[in-house]
């Protein structure tokens, strides 16, 4: 196997875990992406991590958090946060291992994002795939 296509199976993997625990997980995905959001919202510079979207730095995912790297994807895909670098992390559990800093790239966009995410966590029952409320 040649190291490209070794890393076009490994990306095919990563991405079918990871829609797999999406499905699984959308309440937290939802919530974390909305402290995401609003962290980026607070900051006048529009840079946050993953890190400031944790309740409790301190506690490890008892289910091993897997699933959290959905919340930062979904965003960039939706173009409202951009790579921009990367920190140590503040969780005790990461070993001060490098996190990285998103930048938010449109206030509006944000917002109106952050709206939609606050209806669906108020409502868990409506599934967002079956939502027509986008973001493009």
């Amino acid at each position: 196997m040649t190291p490209e296509a070794g890393r076009a199976q490994g990306r095919a993997l990563r991405n079918s875990g990871m829609e797999a625990a999406a499905r699984k997980n959308r309440p937290l995905i939802d919530r974390d992406q909305l402290a995401l959001l609003d962290a980026i919202r607070a900051d006048p510079d529009r840079i946050a991590t993953i890190d400031d979207a944790t309740e409790d730095v301190g506690r490890a995912f008892t289910d091993g958090g897997k699933w959290r790297g959905s919340v930062t994807r979904e965003l960039a895909r939706k173009k409202l946060i951009v790579k921009v670098g990367f920190c140590p992390s503040s969780r005790p559990s990461r070993h001060v291992g490098d996190v990285r800093l998103w930048e938010g790239v449109d206030d509006e966009k944000i917002d109106a994002h952050r709206e939609i995410l606050r209806k669906r966590i108020a409502s868990p029952d409506v599934e967002p795939e079956t939502s027509k409320e986008t973001v493009e």
